[in-house]
């Protein structure tokens, strides 16, 4: 039996439960939803087969633009997003949503707009060009690569940061360095 002491810990004078009772259940119904949700998580997996997928991105640099070009193995529409920085010259840089056709993809102009004339001045540059997540990608393309990220394989497969072990999330990322030697008056416009 319950001495008067414990019963008004749990209930305040006011009849309602304490501020340490209410704690409690928060972190008793949290844990109960961590424990539900990873054993649906579980059921559903083993009924969906995991497509084991290895992206393949080459990136290139059209000085003539200038944009990125870049060639892949991704089904088409895939969305990507394409960022160019430069930390040598101290440029935060520009991004690109894009999307693949016929295994190929293309940024607009790169511009500096520090600069009146928005050209990109001599220095190393670096073009990096990420998967956005499984979850917004076509039905189309979740078919051929998968609705999640445990079948990715390959060196541009990537750990999400502070994720916890293999099966805690990925990403896919490629990335290379070019390099402009002189300022360029660029007439080709895309």
């Amino acid at each position: 039996m319950k001495s008067q002491c414990e019963i008004e810990e749990v209930v305040e004078e006011n009849g309602y439960p304490s501020k340490n009772l209410l704690s409690c259940m928060r972190i008793l119904i949290c844990a109960l939803f961590i424990v539900f949700s990873s054993c649906s998580d579980s059921g559903s997996s083993a009924q969906q087969a995991v497509i084991v997928f290895e992206p393949k991105i080459s990136i290139i640099f059209d000085e003539m633009t200038p944009a990125i070009i870049g060639e892949t193995n991704l089904p088409d529409d895939t969305s990507l997003m394409v960022s160019v920085h430069s930390t040598e010259l101290n440029w935060t840089g520009c991004q690109f949503p894009v999307e693949t056709h016929n295994g190929k993809f293309k940024t607009g102009r790169i511009v500096d707009s520090r600069y009146s004339d928005k050209l990109l001045r001599p220095g190393t540059y670096t073009a990096r060009v990420t998967l956005c997540t499984l979850l917004v990608q076509p039905e189309s393309v979740q078919a051929v690569i998968g609705k999640t990220d445990k079948g990715l394989t390959g060196p541009l497969v990537k750990d999400l940061p502070n994720s916890k072990g293999p099966d805690h999330g990925h990403f896919v990322e490629a990335e290379k360095n070019f390099k402009i030697y002189r300022i360029e008056r660029y007439e080709k416009t895309m």
